[in-house]
């Protein structure tokens, strides 16, 4: 059964499983109907987002499956809130803290998934699973969205008392309480991450319980609890270095690995203010000539503009300076049904259908079921692209007027940090267990993060980059 075939099932099943049980939340941005089951699975095999790189283990799966719609009313405050970059976002955690989050699957538009660890302790079980839609144009009144939540019971447990990691799966066969919150989230460019905004969920969840489950006759640990073979392990992360760059080694690069990449886990490069801001674009823009003394021939590179590109001049621009596009940040202005400017705006994949000269027909489509006509005599088109471009153009594109910063700074990460001898190590580890491509391979998202690495012989050190078009004054 091919993938396409497995969605069309689960969609059917939904509906003819949900229907009987209708539920109504508090909040105005809530669904004003929603309806839900929770079913226990043997094993599943994962139809959509996977949690790929963290604990993973596909048996003794619950799965909670939703469906939702807004009334005009709420699917306009939906929408009022994406005009400002906070987004509608569907939460379910366990309140127990004994299940792990690892699949999910939605209709959504342009989403971002996210699976947390919000409980202190050995375990390593991402008790919190959510999906939000990063989509202005979100959501059409009286339309059915759907998201399925699967958790399995077993998680990752690693003794802190042991010199070396000694981790092995665990099964949970307790019974507990799931809650189903819708939320508001927005960016945080501390964590890196879509966050619930402050007081912006519903505070009447839905709360369903899951039973426990018999034990079987498997090996148990002192705590009763089921045991896999020592030789099952996860992908639990570790800290690898800590590197430290820029002007007076202002900034900051933490790199974690696991069995399957290094990558950067947190970058502490503050832009909150202007003269912070001016700063790392003076910086930023010398790179590109260390890159090319480096001989790193191709860079990826998040172009953020000064001004909006119209599509004629973006596919000229491309061009010219060689752009191997990804995504691209788009912002339109349009009149609601209320007769209220607002501002629409989202990210384009570059998909093999995708003509970027004809992002204003495209926005049109995508607008007006919303009941927003745009207004294109305003200005209007790309604000930033996430792209491949040669290094020598980086340099040619930070000279131009219409460029804010084109920064390749994902690049010279992996570049310095493949200096220290521990993501070294780390990255010949990753050679062994896996085999990689020679070239750079995308990995684009669903939400506003691009995560690329530099063309390189080997696996190199990922990192997650944004534009900084929403920083600066437009």
């Amino acid at each position: 059964m091919n993938k396409s075939t497995s969605l069309l099932i689960i969609v059917f099943v939904m509906v003819a499983v949900l229907v009987p049980s209708v539920y109504a939340f508090e909040q105005e941005f809530s669904p004003t109907a929603h309806a839900h089951s929770l079913t226990e699975l043997s094993s599943y095999a994962c139809a959509g987002e996977d949690n790929s790189g963290e604990p993973q283990y596909t048996q003794d799966v619950i799965r909670v499956m939703t469906t939702m719609r807004w009334d005009e009313t709420h699917a306009q405050t939906v929408r009022d809130y994406a005009r400002n970059e906070q987004y509608y976002t569907h939460d379910i955690t366990d309140m127990d803290n004994y299940l792990n989050g690892w699949c999910l699957w939605t209709n959504f538009p342009n989403a971002y998934y996210d699976w947390d660890n919000d409980s202190f302790g050995e375990n390593s079980t991402n008790e919190e699973s959510e999906v939000a839609a990063i989509d202005t144009a979100f959501l059409s009144p009286n339309m059915d969205y759907s998201v399925n939540f699967y958790f399995s019971r077993w998680y990752l447990y690693c003794n802190p008392q042991t010199p070396t990691p000694d981790c092995r799966y665990l099964r949970s066969n307790s019974g507990g309480t799931i809650n189903i919150t819708p939320q508001i989230s927005e960016w945080s460019p501390i964590d890196r991450e879509y966050n619930v905004v402050p007081n912006q969920f519903d505070r009447d969840p839905i709360e369903e319980p899951y039973e426990a489950i018999a034990q079987n006759n498997l090996q148990v640990n002192e705590d009763n609890v089921p045991v896999l073979p020592r030789d099952i392990r996860g992908s639990k992360s570790r800290t690898v270095a800590s590197i430290s760059f820029g002007p007076d080694e202002l900034y900051t690069a933490e790199i974690a690995a696991t069995d399957k990449k290094v990558f950067v886990e947190e970058l502490d490069v503050s832009l909150t203010d202007h003269s912070e801001r001016t700063q790392y674009q003076k910086w930023a823009r010398a790179l590109s000539q260390e890159l090319q003394q480096n001989n790193v021939a191709y860079v990826v590179t998040t172009v953020t503009f000064n001004q909006h590109i119209t599509p004629e001049d973006f596919v000229s621009l491309a061009k010219d300076y060689q752009i191997d596009i990804d995504a691209v940040r788009v912002e339109y202005t349009g009149v609601n049904v209320k007769g209220k400017s607002e501002v629409w705006s989202g990210f384009i994949r570059n998909l093999p259908s995708t003509n970027f000269a004809t992002l204003d027909k495209a926005a049109q489509d995508a607008t007006i079921p919303n009941g927003v006509s745009l207004e294109l005599s305003q200005s209007h088109g790309v604000t930033a692209v996430y792209a491949t471009i040669p290094t020598e153009k980086v340099e040619l594109l930070n000279q131009d007027d219409r460029v804010f910063l084109a920064d390749p700074i994902s690049g010279y990460i992996n570049l310095i940090s493949r200096q220290n001898v521990d993501v070294q190590a780390a990255l010949g580890e990753v050679t062994e267990t896996q085999q990689v491509p020679q070239s750079s391979e995308e990995n684009v998202q669903s939400n506003n993060e691009f995560t690329k690495t530099i063309s390189h012989t080997g696996p190199n050190v990922e990192m997650t980059m944004r534009d900084l078009w929403p920083f600066i004054n437009h």
